[in-house]
């Protein structure tokens, strides 16, 4: 588990979200908020249970870094 904790820190990093950040969601409005704060922008796409946002996008939707959460299960995902 440190080893994976270990090489998680780095990513986030490099980053604007920090760890704290990441421990704090729990919620879709917090979600939201944590995303808003860190310059990540909404991306609009055809699914009603997935919110997409990324960060530094193009007008091809492309980014650096998505973030998505799933409104039904209440989870998300990050790839930094």
């Amino acid at each position: 588990m440190k080893k994976t904790l270990f090489l998680f820190i780095p990513m986030l990093s490099y980053s604007k979200i920090t760890y704290e950040d990441v421990m704090s969601i729990n919620s879709e409005d917090i979600f939201k908020r944590v995303m808003i704060e860190n310059g990540y922008e909404k991306i609009y796409w055809d699914d009603d249970i997935m919110l997409k946002y990324g960060y530094n996008t193009t007008t091809d939707s492309m980014s650096n870094s998505f973030c998505l959460y799933n409104t039904e299960k209440n989870k998300y995902l990050l790839t930094l």
